[in-house]
């Protein structure tokens, strides 16, 4: 059995395939109604959308085999992203040298197979769309057009879940990071509300103990003061409430 070679970018193109973060993941009616639809169009009892992991041939659907991966060292798929030409195809798999002794052929029986790479926006095969027959055959023009317009919609579905997951994270670290200012803030004004009100209260008893003893301009100063304080102090509770009735609501919601 010829065992497939790495790619030249494998540690990149890898790190691609880690990013979606599809592997393990349950399948899909949007992938599967793909597998389903390839397997009618080029009449074979399978299809499947594969993703090349590590050591392992990740299927996220699996029309027609029960099976969720397989070792990516015997997988045909494992070839099909080492060729030059964005599609590959195995007429007869028991005259084919890559393949012939292959477990895939010698023990399940696959004599056909043909897939189109899943290719992403940065130029990276992350796996196939494929189909497999148990007899030998061929497609015509109109399948093999078909199955490399699926494979680019696979990716399409790919590259939105993947951007609907990073809007999220986005999202998640947008709540943190105002949960985290409203703590602050908070905190902040709660710290300030005693010494303010310390301020206002010697103010007042300033104001109190010199009536008389000073002149209107020293007066005024101290009349400012307790105005500032009374204002800032009022602003502080506003703030204070405003973070309160956001707490209750959150927690109600």
């Amino acid at each position: 059995m010829m065992k497939p070679g790495m790619p030249e970018n494998e540690r990149e193109r890898q790190r691609e395939v880690d990013k979606y973060q599809i592997l393990d993941t349950l399948t899909e009616e949007s992938y599967d109604s793909i597998t389903s639809l390839m397997a009618f169009i080029c009449g074979v009892p399978i299809s499947l959308v594969s993703i090349l992991d590590r050591d392992r041939n990740f299927l996220k659907s699996h029309h027609g085999v029960p099976m969720s991966e397989d070792p990516r060292d015997r997988s045909f798929c494992g070839h099909a992203i080492l060729e030059e030409d964005d599609f590959m195809i195995v007429p007869d798999a028991t005259k084919d040298k890559r393949f012939f002794d292959n477990p895939l052929v010698t023990e399940l029986g696959v004599r056909f197979y043909a897939g189109a790479p899943l290719i992403n926006p940065n130029g990276y095969k992350l796996g196939t769309l494929c189909v497999f027959d148990m007899e030998p055959k061929n497609l015509d023009e109109n399948q093999v057009k078909a199955l490399k317009d699926m494979s680019k919609h696979v990716m399409i579905i790919m590259e939105e879940q993947y951007k609907n997951m990073h809007l999220v994270r986005l999202q998640k670290d947008l709540i943190e990071r105002n949960e985290q200012l409203q703590k602050f803030a908070y905190n902040v004004s709660h710290d300030l509300k005693s010494p303010l009100t310390n301020i206002m209260f010697l103010a007042e008893i300033l104001a109190d103990s010199l009536d008389g003893k000073i002149d209107e301009k020293s007066a005024g100063y101290i009349q400012k003061i307790s105005n500032s304080g009374e204002s800032l102090s009022n602003y502080i509770n506003g703030m204070l409430e405003y973070y309160k009735s956001d707490e209750l609501f959150n927690q109600q919601n």
